[in-house]
């Protein structure tokens, strides 16, 4: 007589518990990867040739985020240096951008399509003067409705200068450029992080539905207090030197009218030099959905660009981990 056998699967419950276990951590770590991947744009100028213009660049650099095509600038020369800019222990790449000529220029690259967002919308960059450098903003960052200067219709704008008594930190909701200015704040020769936040982006604005545009000037200090706080008191802080206060502060409020330029496709990423024989460089441009995004620091979560890879790694390893404890008999 034969005798048939059926294999069976057995699964013990120590085992089944150690795989719903290990499969709950990667989803936890997955979701928070997923909320805290809400990088809109990233331009940390890596990956481009070091002591060219930008634009002899034939596209961007893939560490970017939320940028397409290649950089279109003016004949004034913008170099890519090889060495980045450092800010406390911000989340930095290789790379930086510098200008020294006397004449100014503009560059701009295009938002990828699925670069879309409404809400409120924060942006950052940092910024180095190795002098004095005048009294107009030596570097505007905004979204643009091209790559060139001949444009009148740029949005989020935020503006740095350092100088004498006529020098300006600005701001602007949308409009020629940065609208809102304090020309009274003098800036020493240093880095610093260029901060904003834009409410209602994407929305018709209203008295009750104004369109603010807030831009903060910090040193490292003050960037390492506020971040230990998740900018919790950062509305509050006043203008100052000390490690609790804001070296600038600006803001801009409209009530008519809408930003609609960061839509994704026709719209550009555009930073403005302005012409003056003092060097100075810009970094690290990043928008976001929330301050952390615009401020990563050292030992958090990776960049959107990286995260791809870290899910795929989670995947691998939990697929490891069910033959581990579920065995087939």
């Amino acid at each position: 007589m034969q005798i048939h056998t059926q294999k069976t699967v057995l699964t013990s419950p120590s085992s089944a518990t150690g795989v719903s276990t290990l499969l709950t951590v990667f989803a936890s770590v997955f979701l928070t990867l997923c909320a805290q991947a809400s990088l809109l744009i990233y331009e940390g100028f890596d990956g481009y040739t070091a002591g060219a213009d930008i634009k002899s660049n034939s596209a961007v650099s893939s560490t970017t985020v939320g940028l397409t095509g290649k950089y279109n600038s003016s004949s004034v020369q913008v170099t890519v240096k090889d060495a980045g800019l450092t800010f406390s222990n911000l989340l930095v790449s290789g790379g930086s951008l510098t200008h020294s000529s006397t004449t100014g220029t503009t560059i701009g690259v295009k938002l990828s399509g699925t670069t879309a967002y409404s809400g409120t919308l924060y942006s950052s960059y940092l910024v180095n003067f190795t002098s004095n450098v005048g009294n107009t903003p030596s570097s505007i960052v905004c979204i643009a409705s091209s790559s060139d200067a001949s444009t009148t219709s740029r949005s989020l704008a935020s503006a740095a200068d350092n100088g004498g008594s006529y020098s300006t930190i600005g701001v602007g909701y949308s409009g020629v450029g940065a609208n809102a200015t304090n020309g009274s704040l003098t800036l020493s020769s240093g880095t610093y992080m260029i901060l904003a936040r834009y409410t209602h982006v994407g929305e018709t604005l209203s008295e009750s539905t104004p369109g603010v545009a807030t831009l903060w000037v910090l040193s490292a200090d003050q960037f390492d207090h506020f971040k230990s706080t998740n900018f919790a008191d950062i509305d509050s802080a006043t203008t100052g030197l000390t490690a609790t206060s804001v070296t600038g502060k600006v803001i801009e409020t409209k009530t008519s009218g809408k930003s609609d330029l960061f839509t994704g496709n026709g719209t550009y990423l555009q930073a403005i030099l302005n012409g003056n024989s003092a060097a100075r460089a810009i970094d690290e441009i990043r928008f976001g959905t929330s301050f952390a995004d615009v401020t990563p620091i050292t030992g958090n979560i990776p960049e959107p660009a990286t995260t791809t890879l870290i899910v795929t790694s989670l995947t691998l390893l939990a697929a490891i981990a069910s033959r581990r404890f579920i065995r087939m008999r």
